[in-house]
């Protein structure tokens, strides 16, 4: 389930026009019991505020406050540190079978998204029959700053020993959500338990949010989401929908440590939780204009080291151009101070480069080595032609048309000492 990361500053190079806006960050968190005892822990809260401040967005799971007092609280100490960028929240109602109740709560930053409309799935009455424990709570937002505008977040904490059945119940909630809102675009976030000794290796082929592939897991089986000595994948995140799925940079669903990034002992981070939140990015707007008139490529060059054998062969490109244009290639004869320079063959919008070089080899001999084509090869099976790097804001052409890559073969040769030959292969971009 490792994806590419895309490479490249989110973040703005000062007098320089960003491709796109910034991601949105988001994230869910099983905070372990957050309720008002947690708060009045000054060292906990003040570790809360650094983690929930590097999101745009957080699912938190575990709220235990039959007060209701603590998320205001803490809204409020977020927003004394993030005053420029404040938070709000949403809470669902207080959710569970027994006494022992839990609420779902999304702190947001208002400045990047806005509250479209929240919808609290009901599997029934809460006697044993009904299948959640706590019953998923989704809301819509709009975003104004992101390539995707409108989306929807289902959250959900399964109970343990319930975990395979609730889990198997998700597909269901999505499908209810989605004709409710008459949205494809969501994401399931939250603490599915979904690991060894709740969720076994047998278990998965009985998932239908597993097997269907509607459903994508960006959160892989061996993502250690919990804090200590433990080792599993309980927290997860599952995308649906094709906008969503393109709009979420590839790589960045990760868990974070922040035990690790803010050097707490092992006594110090279990006081905060037991879990580590999960986090990906959702991909910001996109300057269209500023690229509208522009073009890029990735390319690369191979060169024969040794001249060409005789000239005879290179003029011939271009002195039969009709047997070059018969195999697609484009000749062109370039001179410099009244000489002839160079003369080159351009083959556009190939499938496959090294095929077009083989054409190119038995029309016009001893010009290109096997070597060279060999080498060809070797760079069109990497991930230097097949999968480059992505830069983040690009707007990629064969995203747009949802098509297949495709490359552009230049034979160069010299016709000047030493005589040698050069072949680019260039992959358009943007």
């Amino acid at each position: 389930m490792a994806e590419d990361m895309e490479v490249g500053s989110e973040d703005t190079v000062k007098n320089v026009t960003p491709l796109a806006k910034p991601p949105l960050r988001v994230a869910a968190f099983n905070i372990r019991i957050l309720g008002v005892k947690k708060l009045k822990k000054k060292d906990v809260t003040h570790i809360l505020i650094k983690i929930i401040s590097r999101y745009d967005l957080v699912v938190i799971q575990e709220v235990r406050d039959s007060s209701q007092t603590a998320i205001d609280k803490l809204v409020r100490q977020l927003n004394t540190i993030e005053a420029d960028d404040p938070f709000d929240c949403v809470e669902s109602e207080r959710l569970g079978r027994s006494n022992c109740k839990e609420q779902y709560v999304f702190l947001y930053r208002r400045r990047r998204l806005q509250v479209a409309d929240t919808y609290q799935y009901d599997d029934g009455i809460d006697d044993g029959s009904d299948v959640f424990q706590r019953e998923p709570f989704a809301v819509r937002f709009s975003s104004p700053t992101t390539e995707l505008k409108d989306f929807g977040v289902i959250a959900i904490h399964t109970a343990p020993r319930d975990a395979v059945r609730e889990i198997g119940a998700l597909h269901t909630v999505y499908d209810v959500t989605k004709a409710h809102w008459k949205l494809a675009d969501i994401l399931i976030a939250g603490d599915f338990n979904a690991d060894e000794g709740y969720v076994d290796e047998e278990d998965w082929c009985k998932i239908k949010l597993r097997t269907d592939r509607r459903f994508k897991w960006l959160i892989d089986d061996e993502t250690d989401t919990t804090v200590g000595n433990t080792d599993r994948a309980y927290d997860r995140f599952v995308a649906v929908g094709k906008k969503l799925r393109k709009a979420i940079l590839p790589g960045s669903a990760i868990s974070y440590r922040f035990d690790d990034d803010l050097e707490l002992s092992k006594d110090d981070a279990e006081d905060v939780s037991d879990h580590y939140p999960i986090e990906l990015k959702l991909r910001g707007e996109v300057n269209r204009e500023l690229q509208e008139h522009l073009s890029t490529d990735v390319s690369v060059v191979i060169t024969q080291t040794t001249p060409v054998h005789s000239l005879d062969h290179a003029r011939n490109i271009y002195r039969h151009t009709d047997m070059a244009e018969a195999i697609g290639f484009e000749p062109q004869l370039l001179s410099m101070d009244r000489k002839m320079h160079e003369v080159r063959a351009k083959r556009p919008r190939v499938q496959d480069p090294v095929a077009a070089l083989r054409e190119f080899q038995s029309v016009f001999p001893a010009v290109l080595s096997d070597d060279t084509v060999s080498m060809v090869a070797a760079y069109m099976t990497s991930s230097v032609m097949t999968s480059p790097p992505g830069v983040y804001g690009l707007v990629r052409v064969e995203e747009e048309a949802e098509a297949a890559p495709s490359f552009d073969v230049t034979v160069t040769v010299l016709l000047c000492e030493p005589h040698l030959c050069h072949v680019t292969v260039s992959r358009r971009l943007s």
